[in-house]
């Protein structure tokens, strides 16, 4: 996976498919029962994030390496 961070407005369609590692500042948390859905910003921008283990808090810093993907029409980043 990538090791070189990007930040959030770099990601647009081009990604789609390509690992990526951004860091940023948790808005959004919200836990279903397999997954949460993050709200993810920097000073850039914001981007959904779909992870699948961890606990994460509201106004965490976090690090995250994943793959860019397309859901309802906007752009996404999934952890694995």
């Amino acid at each position: 996976m990538s090791q070189v961070k990007t930040s959030i407005a770099e990601i647009d369609e081009s990604l789609i498919g390509q690992p990526v590692k951004i860091i940023g500042k948790i808005s959004e948390v919200n836990h279903l029962e397999s997954l949460s859905i993050l709200q993810v910003y920097d000073n850039t921008g914001a981007i959904e994030v779909v992870v699948f283990e961890g606990v994460y808090e509201l106004g965490q810093d976090v690090e995250l390496r994943g793959e860019v993907s397309e859901y309802n029409e906007e752009l996404q980043l999934v952890v694995n």
